[in-house]
């Protein structure tokens, strides 16, 4: 049998890239798909359908400063297949977040090793950043606040999705019980049980 394949990463659909170049002290910022990438944007999470997707940004970077705060809210309503019942699920999403960006060709990141190395080369005026920001790379001074809001919308989908009065362990006990017993799902077990024995017969 041949090796398997690794599979391709999937790429994002959506795309939104904010410069933030010009932007005055603080900004709003609010996002939406286009209707006809949501079908995309549901493949890339894994879900059946995805919509109402609303991104709402604000983003702050005091003058002189080389880094970029950002606070927003993510919402969306997804639909998904119940672990149990394959019976469709609608559920609404919303995530707050934040995070930081900077432009490392303008500042970098603070270390006691490079802050010698840029007083031995004569860098002083080159500003750092404190580490504990750990901001995420600008490409060009642009974020895709696109790709931010759907990190953030992925952690909010539940990779285990079951109907009301359906419990996690009942989930997971279904889905182990065929496997265990060498059959690819629930049903194919519930026909075998039904199937009488050769013995019984007799």
């Amino acid at each position: 049998m041949s090796p398997k394949q690794p599979q391709e990463p999937k790429v994002l659909p959506w795309t939104h890239k904010f410069d933030t170049r010009d932007m005055d002290e603080s900004v709003q910022v609010s996002i939406s798909p286009e209707a006809d990438i949501l079908e995309e944007l549901a493949d890339y999470l894994d879900v059946d359908k995805c919509k109402d997707v609303k991104a709402d940004f604000t983003l702050n970077c005091p003058k002189g400063a080389h880094t970029v705060k950002v606070v927003g809210t993510v919402s969306a309503t997804v639909t998904q297949k119940c672990v149990v019942t394959l019976d469709p699920i609608k559920t609404k999403i919303k995530e707050d977040f934040d995070a930081f960006y900077a432009d490392y060709s303008k500042a970098i990141p603070f270390s006691a090793a490079k802050k010698a190395a840029i007083k031995k080369h004569g860098m002083d005026e080159l500003p750092v950043l404190e580490e504990s920001e750990d901001p995420e790379t600008m490409e060009n001074g642009k974020i895709d606040l696109a790709h931010l809001a759907t990190q953030f919308l992925s952690l909010g989908i539940n990779p285990y999705p079951h109907k009301d009065g359906v419990t996690l362990d009942e989930a997971h006990a279904q889905e182990k019980e065929p496997e265990e017993k060498g059959y690819g799902n629930p049903f194919e077990a519930l026909r075998a049980l039904q199937v009488p024995k050769s013995d019984d017969k007799a």
